[in-house]
């Protein structure tokens, strides 16, 4: 039973680290797509 709950808490984590890469990818490419905004834009 705990080897489940730690399989499933894993592959949370891991789902959560691919979307957080992917955002980070919408991100700087959005920076490159909008350059003269790239300042404004990391600063919130």
């Amino acid at each position: 039973r705990w080897q489940a709950v730690h399989l499933l808490f894993i592959r949370g984590l891991k789902e959560s680290d691919e979307a957080d890469r992917g955002q980070a990818t919408r991100d700087s490419r959005y920076a490159v797509e909008n350059g003269s905004n790239v300042r404004e834009y990391n600063n919130g």
